[in-house]
């Protein structure tokens, strides 16, 4: 089957690669002026030495030829190649492992990154919440309060909200909801059948003068309140996702230093998470507005030592990922926002592939980097040589094998990063199949022995009611006993 081109996924892969308006590294802009420059200063040298030598000597032919010997093995086409060549290896690479950077401008800052941070919910967590627990306030039962927080949160779209709904699992009338008002980070509030509900977290219920009832149970908390009636709380938790903890570690294993979660979740389960995956520093309860704030005091500690980093879904947290020097949205254009306000996009929900993309951005940028460094080095002494007479046509065809050669070679360094994720994936894969497969046989066994028990009381209930009245049960025999019986007589 075929589809239009325009509006498909393949055309916004394409716009979002190759975006004119994209900002050029400062790697890039520096080998394109310098390869003007060096262009000119290499002619204007050339000619001078082929017309200054040749009025005084009367030698033409040998000058000239020195001289556009000089201007072809100083040429400037090694720098002009070489690095945008680094720079569509390592995009290239990125893009063959499902990770889409938005050109060498934002590929040149996350090789410069000094601190990431992480948004919580969708991010290090499968953002899927479940409800592991209700607590209903005294003269109200579950099902009221489940109800209640289902038409509370029905036009809501946070992940909450859809726990919610998901786990009420009833048709509900949206005839029936009036005023629906949303305060991000705090909750939800609708007039229904003329009672107003309110659904939000324990600052929600304090701004509405509600009191709420305290819970030691762990995990996100809804409450819920009808008419300033407090009904209680539902509780939810998030899965972490299974590649969190490798994400963080590999993180540690590059240098960085205050890896930092925000989230909007109550403070005890978001704790525990961090402590979990070894997270430096984490903020719980935070509106977007207190996001937004704490990642402007990052970028202020920053200044010039580094850049910031943003790791989220792309589901409102647009104005964060704008926000930060690299914005990396994990989970494809699963949001229109995604496109103007993220320099990464991250096709699979994996946060670790943002440790393999920092890698690949570091690997790149020093390649580029040794390149121009080792090519201005070859054409200077190839300048000298040509000079002094030392140097011929075939040199330029050695300078440029060379600088190929190394750049090869470079270019096999920078997918390095990528080969040792992928294998180390692998093995965490085998490793949860055989876990699975463990699980599964221990499960079977299981099973076997409770069929087995249940099949021997299933016989001894059987011989207990044929028992004869009146004689002793230990002279009596069982038919159904699988002794052999030998008859004597």
């Amino acid at each position: 089957t075929t589809c239009p081109y325009v509006g498909s996924t393949a055309q916004k892969v394409a716009d979002f690669m190759y975006d004119d308006s994209a900002e050029e590294s400062r790697e890039s802009e520096f080998n394109r002026k310098f390869s003007l420059a060096f262009g000119i200063v290499v002619i204007v040298l050339g000619l001078a030495l082929g017309i200054v030598p040749s009025i005084l000597t009367g030698d033409w032919h040998e000058w000239m030829r020195i001289a556009f010997t000089f201007m072809i093995l100083a040429g400037s086409a090694e720098l002009l190649l070489h690095g945008p060549l680094c720079f569509e290896n390592g995009l290239g690479t990125a893009f063959y492992n499902g990770v889409l950077v938005r050109g060498d401008g934002p590929l040149e800052k996350l090789a410069n990154a000094a601190k990431v941070v992480f948004n919580k919910t969708g991010t290090l967590t499968k953002g899927d919440p479940d409800i592991i627990d209700m607590i209903p306030a005294e003269g109200y039962r579950s099902s009221q309060l489940l109800e209640m927080a289902a038409k509370a949160e029905y036009l809501s779209d946070h992940r909450i909200a859809a726990c919610i709904r998901k786990a009420y699992g009833k048709p509900i009338d949206q005839a029936t909801l009036v005023n629906f008002s949303e305060v991000p980070g705090l909750g939800v509030s609708v007039y229904v059948d003329g009672h107003r509900l309110v659904a939000g977290n324990a600052r929600c219920m304090l701004a509405e003068g509600i009191d709420v009832r305290e819970s030691h149970q762990a995990g996100n908390k809804l409450h819920v309140a009808v008419d300033q009636n407090y009904m209680g709380c539902i509780v939810t938790s998030d899965t972490p996702r299974r590649d969190s903890l490798e994400t963080i570690e590999g993180l540690h294993d590059l240098g960085f230093e205050g890896v930092t979660m925000l989230t909007g979740g109550a403070r005890g389960p978001s704790k525990l998470l961090a402590e979990e995956l070894g997270i430096d520093e984490f903020g719980s309860e935070l509106a977007p507005e207190d996001k937004l704030a704490a990642l402007q005091t990052f970028s202020q500690r920053l200044g010039d030592k580094g850049r910031l980093t943003f790791v989220g879904d792309g589901v409102k947290d647009g104005q964060l990922l704008s926000f930060a020097d690299s914005g990396v949205a994990l989970g494809g254009f699963r949001s229109t926002d995604v496109y103007d306000t993220c320099d990464v996009i991250v096709v699979p929900e994996a946060p670790s592939r943002v440790v393999s993309l920092i890698d690949t951005a570091r690997r790149t940028f020093n390649l580029a980097r040794a390149n121009t460094i080792v090519t201005i080095a070859l054409k200077a002494v190839v300048m000298i040589l040509t000079v002094i007479g030392f140097a011929s046509l075939w040199s330029a065809a050695a300078v440029t094998l060379v600088s190929a050669i190394l750049t090869g070679i470079g270019c096999k360094r920078i997918r390095a990063g990528w080969e040792k994720a992928d294998h180390d994936t692998e093995k965490e894969v085998r490793r949860a199949e055989k876990s699975a497969e463990k699980a599964a046989k221990e499960s079977a066994k299981a099973e076997r022995k409770a069929a087995r028990e249940e099949r021997q009381a299933d016989r001894l209930e059987r011989k207990l009611a044929r028992r004869p009245e009146g004689e002793d049960y230990d002279d009596w025999d069982d038919p159904d006993e699988d002794d052999a019986y030998t008859d004597i007589d």
